[in-house]
């Protein structure tokens, strides 16, 4: 079973675990001390929240998002391409979404403060997926000088020549399965990704379509790229060609 894999599987299993756990203390238990700050609240703010039904909204938002998340994580271990991501933006945008609608329900002295609180931390969070989304989106800069291959940018690597065993052109790229740590919008892809025709994961530096592909066999496994500028692909691939 590929590293990776093994990884995520960890990873989102004991995720699920613990917020299934606690989505099901809270909404079948009635477990309530369990949400943050409620137990340290007067108790006649506690007494205010259970009335004005606090408590089985939060309840209604632990089941959905632990729905999703669960949906998520079965999308990523079936390989469903970009399943995983899409759950995990839907995931997100709920629990966010969901969190702000709660305040309906809070303490009326507090719901202005919270709004803005919550406001602030989802404007932050949004502020860098965009950013990441942004520098993942840019092509990543190769050149070859002082006989190494140098990808700059996100997921780069600088790869003595004498380490490349074979240099090909491929008309597509293979069927991609999974993503297992990289980057994928649209039809940019960096990083390691599984592949139909591979057990192990290959790396990726794909700038959208193009009417060949570069593929480069290294000690550490394959490497396929190419360029937006389709003479620039050209260029290097003679000069790995010519190594």
């Amino acid at each position: 079973m590929e590293k990776g894999l093994i990884i995520f599987l960890i990873i989102m299993g004991w995720t699920l675990l613990i917020y299934g756990g606690l989505t099901f203390l809270v909404v079948k238990k009635k477990d309530y001390f369990l949400l943050s700050g409620f137990a340290n609240r007067p108790e006649e703010e506690q007494a205010y929240l259970k009335q004005n039904g606090y408590i089985e909204a939060v309840g209604k938002l632990l089941t959905v998002t632990f729905s999703l998340l669960a949906l998520s994580f079965l999308l990523g271990v079936f390989s469903v391409p970009y399943g995983f991501e899409v759950g995990m933006a839907i995931f997100l945008i709920v629990l966010l979404a969901g969190t702000l609608w709660l305040q309906r329900y809070e303490v009326p002295r507090k719901r202005k403060r919270n709004y803005w609180l919550i406001g602030i931390i989802t404007g932050i969070i949004v502020i860098f997926i965009a950013f990441l989304s942004i520098f993942g989106y840019r092509e990543n800069d190769m050149v070859v000088v002082d006989n190494t291959l140098v990808i700059e940018g996100m997921y780069g690597d600088n790869i003595p020549l004498d380490q490349i065993s074979k240099v090909e052109k491929i008309d597509q790229l293979p069927e991609i399965t999974a993503k297992t740590n990289g980057f994928a919008m649209s039809n940019r892809l960096k990083g390691k990704f599984l592949t139909e025709k591979s057990e192990e994961s290959i790396r990726l530096f794909i700038a959208g379509k193009s009417s060949y592909y570069v593929t480069v066999e290294t000690e550490e496994g394959l490497i396929i790229f190419n360029r937006e500028n389709e003479s620039e692909l050209d260029r290097l691939y003679q000069q790995l060609q010519s190594r």
